[in-house]
């Protein structure tokens, strides 16, 4: 069968532009009411919002805290239109996603901070933590509705936080319930058939002691993307002579998260919390091809991927006169499958890769942190944790362009259990009014035993792998750290950091041979920065900037390595030997009037290699790391209008954001570079806000551009002939209403 050329930028579907004229007319009457002439604001009083923030593990202001940090209130959330994790990408400078040449699905994306965490491929380097426990996914799947904030820690956390640090650290913490009395619902719809509702409700259950919250998110899309193999092909079967699409990126999601408060005494709280998503449908893999501009596929068949997200924590906070004993038990476990059709074309018949994944973690913490106001403050724990993750990868290759032709994996079934330990501990010291020194360590612990079982053939070279293997190795690491910081005044603190990262090494997911099941080594960096925060013109500015230089030594990377006789290229985790990156950030927000709000952040990053042979003898030594924008920056724009005499206002949010141009690929030879060019976004919201309702239409990615994030080879192919693009949604339409009790 011939493959259809795909129609260059072809919106998805025609009846989706009803809905956007609907969208803009009722924009239009809502806004009848607004006056033609503004009142003069009265700006005296005006402040910046205080955002509290946990980077330290106790509750400080933005100011306070010497460490580099983005953070997103409730409000910002909200306001933005901040769904998930995914949103907040393009809005934090520095931050962005690495994807892997193992596959092109979810199970592989990990986030990448300054540079740190590109194509590491085994463990993350930026970490997820969920009410203070660590996920092994990227967060909570739940969309962020009753959050009390979304932090991302820049730079090694690893003395507080923990393990897989060394890049930095997205910190979700839910809103906790209290005495009020809280509910909300919100509706959602746009051009691609997306429904989605949300709703939630907190409150006292016993007044003045327990207390309980439940939100509940449900959401169905028909996506952007289509299948014209797959329609043709259902139109050929019934006879109708004509062709349509199937839809590509379609899904159905279901998640729940419901909470319990306990307050025994004035110095006691305990906090419970279960999490529960399940997200089915179609993910586009292994992408659009190559050059088609489009958000059509060409695959022959369709497979439903499944992903699925529980999670639970349990927690108690004792205060004595001294300090307070905080114990946080963490429990999740994941499960994905993501079948698809590896060659994405109907010109190759019967190529199935499937990946299943299972990730169970359990964790416990305790920790003393110091109480009182004396210049001397403290923290100290103990973490310990049990960790499994089980791959099962099978596919069958009956129809390539190449000796693999035939190819037949069983079974490639690889168990990793990683269990570990740690003891930290960091204190600040008030040397004077204005200067405070901290410094603090953490010594880790981690032991990783694995198991193998592979059998898979190549009948034309004849190459046939049939092995179990079971061995083990373990890790550890001494991290330092240590902070000066000067603050001359309450606006203005200076900082200087110094801190070692440590991501420990473990054995590979996708093992070939009996031979290449050894393990790779940790990885470690060493970290340099220097930052400034200023609060201006009476609190109605704020700026943020910092320098940084980071040292990679062993960084780990996914790669391409030919194993066996018959030279059969696989993917692995290599270690390169010296790498660095460095670059500046410079944040900044200003309430220029009581209506008038605007957020700016820019930030660079160069990220190269010092010293890295890879597998082909390659001196890849002055490339820059993959995944890893040169340039990311944003401005947003927020307008306040009251309507007359309503009690209404209308807000005009406006969100830009550009992200620079970077590779990706392994730069081998069945795994090339390739170009990723530099792309920005706009996106408009405008709300009518009350006391209860708001009403919300959206245009994300107003400009409509075509934007690639990253490219999948179908490596076995010959002269990496197909390759696809993973790109970010087209324009998108909608509206959301949401009413608070």
């Amino acid at each position: 069968m011939t493959i259809k050329p795909a129609v260059r930028r072809r919106r998805p579907r025609a009846k989706q532009l009803t809905l956007a004229k609907g969208l803009a007319f009722g924009l239009v009457f809502s806004a009848v009411d607004i006056p033609r002439a503004w009142a003069v604001d009265d700006q005296a009083g005006l402040i910046l919002e205080e955002i509290i923030v946990s980077a330290r593990k106790r509750d400080e202001t933005l100011l306070d805290v010497p460490v580099s940090v983005a953070a997103f209130s409730a409000i910002a959330l909200e306001k933005q239109g901040i769904a998930d994790i995914n949103d907040v990408i393009g809005r934090t400078p520095g931050l962005y996603f690495s994807s892997s040449v193992a596959s092109p699905v979810k199970d592989y994306i990990f986030l990448v901070i300054r540079g740190v965490g590109a194509n590491s491929g085994g463990e993350p380097s930026a970490a997820t933590f969920v009410d203070g426990v660590y996920s092994p996914s990227l967060g909570i799947d739940i969309g962020f509705l009753d959050l009390e904030r979304v932090e991302v820690l820049r730079g090694p956390q690893g003395t507080l936080f923990g393990r897989n640090t060394q890049a930095g650290a997205l910190n979700i913490v839910t809103r906790r319930p209290d005495e009020e009395r809280r509910a909300k619902v919100a509706f959602e719809i746009d051009e691609f058939e997306t429904y989605r509702a949300q709703g939630m409700v907190s409150g006292p259950v016993i007044d003045d002691s327990l207390f309980m919250s439940a939100v509940l998110d449900v959401a169905s899309s028909q996506g952007y993307a289509t299948n014209e193999a797959v329609g043709a092909g259902a139109a050929d079967a019934l006879g109708q002579g004509k062709s349509f699409d199937t839809e590509a990126n379609d899904y159905r999601s279901g998640a729940a998260r419901t909470a319990l408060r306990y307050l025994p005494s004035e110095r006691v709280e305990i906090y419970a919390a279960a999490d529960y998503s399940l997200k089915r449908g179609n993910d586009v893999a292994p992408g659009f091809r190559r050059g088609c501009d489009c958000y059509d596929t060409q695959s022959e068949f369709q497979l439903d991927y499944r992903f699925e997200n529980a999670g639970a924590v349990f927690s108690v906070d004792m205060e004595f006169d001294a300090f307070t004993l905080t114990s946080i038990t963490g429990a999740r476990l994941l499960r994905t499958r993501a079948p698809f059709d590896f060659d994405g074309t109907s010109e190759f018949v019967g190529n199935i890769y499937d990946l299943r994944t299972k990730q169970t973690m359990l964790s416990e913490e305790l920790r003393l942190t110091s109480s009182g106001s004396g210049p001397l403050q403290w923290i100290g724990g103990l973490y310990l944790f049990d960790e499994l993750h089980e791959q099962d990868r099978d596919f069958s290759f009956p129809d390539l362009d190449s000796v693999f032709a035939g190819m037949n994996v069983d079974a490639q079934v690889v168990e990793n259990k990683r269990t570990g330990a740690a003891v930290f501990g960091q204190f600040s010291y008030q040397l004077s009014d204005t200067l405070e020194l901290a410094l603090g360590g953490r010594y880790s612990y981690e032991e990783v035993d694995n198991e193998a079982d592979v059998d898979y053939q190549i009948p034309l070279i004849g190459f046939n792998v049939d092995f179990e293997d079971a061995s083990s190795a373990d890790f550890d690491q001494f991290t330092p750290m240590a902070s000066l910081s000067y603050r001359p005044s309450d606006d203005l603190m200076l900082y200087l950091t110094y801190a070692h990262g440590f991501k420990a090494g473990g054995y590979q997911k996708n093992t070939a041979t009996l031979e290449s099941n050894i393990p790779f080594d940790s990885e470690t960096s060493r970290n340099y920065e220097a930052g400034i925060k200023m609060r201006l013109a009476n609190g109605r500015i704020n700026v943020d900037a910092s320098v940084y230089r980071i040292d990679l030594r062993d960084q780990q990377l996914q790669t391409i390595v030919e194993v066996g006789a018959g030279n059969v290229p696989v993917s692995a985790i290599d270690n390169a030997g010296k790498g660095f990156t460095q670059g500046f950030e410079l944040s900044s927000s200003l309430l220029a009037t009581s209506r008038l709000r605007i957020d700016a952040n820019v930030g660079y990053v160069e990220a190269e290699y010092d010293e890295y042979f890879n597998d082909e003898g390659l001196d890849r030594s002055g490339d820059p790391f993959p995944y890893v924008p040169d340039w990311t920056a944003r401005l947003g724009v927020e307008y306040r209008l009251p309507v007359a005499d309503s009690g209404r206002d209308l807000l005009i949010y406006a969100d830009y954001r550009y992200v620079g141009g970077y590779e990706t690929g392994t730069a081998t030879g069945i795994d090339p570079l390739f170009d990723i060019d530099a792309y920005d976004r706009l996106d408009l919201r405008l709300s009518l806000e009350s006391d209860r309702w708001d009403f919300t239409v959206f245009a994300e990615n107003l400009l409509d551009s075509y934007d690639v994030t990253h490219v999948w080879n179908a490596f076995f192919f010959a002269d990496n002939a197909l390759n696809y693009d993973q790109v970010l949604p087209p324009r998108r339409l909608g509206a959301r209403l949401t009413y608070t009790f």
